[in-house]
């Protein structure tokens, strides 16, 4: 009642022009009944599919898959040098960053039943451009059996290193074929 007389009439009266927010200025009670519905309610959260949680944790980087599944290689020996190296670079940089890991499960809940994938966020980016990019390497070794050796070494040194705060680790459960299909999703859409 007092904005249109006290402000816009005085506006309109000394520009010789119309503001033509009438419907806006002419409220009888109080604005806030106007906008309660917009105010109150949230918009629900619809939760994420599989594929795009898998796409969230790989923060929409490209994959480029290392496959140690045919047993005469094991993506164990090359992540580890890799981790090692990439927080070396990580702690003489000027901003500290934390390496970036992502431990993926494979299988049931059972421990000593279980296959592990790990990723590695490759990251080099500059002024203009982020060509980072993870690096996963697939089928690496399980928690029991002859890979076991190489989960306990791996597990281990993500251990210390994320005691020193120098490695964030996500963990997720996937299948394998469920990961290799949304991989190679990825990559393909990645190359167009």
């Amino acid at each position: 009642d007092k904005i249109k007389p006290g402000i816009i009439e005085p506006l309109e009266k000394s520009t010789g022009g119309v503001m033509g927010y009438d419907f806006f200025v002419l409220i009888d009670r109080s604005p806030r009944r106007y906008f309660e519905g917009l105010l109150e309610k949230k918009t629900p959260e619809l939760p994420l599919s599989a594929e795009e949680n898998f796409r969230r944790v790989f923060l929409w980087y490209p994959i480029q898959l290392v496959d140690s599944s045919d047993y005469s290689f094991s993506g164990a020996p090359v992540f580890i040098p890799l981790l090692m190296g990439t927080i070396q670079k990580n702690r003489r940089s000027k901003d500290k960053s934390k390496a970036k890991v992502v431990r993926i499960i494979h299988g049931g809940v059972e421990e000593h039943r279980r296959s592990y994938s790990y990723a590695i966020l490759a990251e080099l980016s500059g002024y203009i451009s982020d060509s980072s990019g993870w690096l996963l390497f697939y089928d690496c070794c399980d928690d029991r059996g002859s890979t076991s050796d190489l989960f306990e070494k791996v597990e281990s040194l993500l251990g210390r290193y994320t005691e020193n705060d120098f490695v964030e680790i996500t963990s997720i459960r996937i299948e394998k074929e469920t990961l290799l299909e949304f991989a190679g999703d990825i990559r393909r859409k990645n190359d167009l």
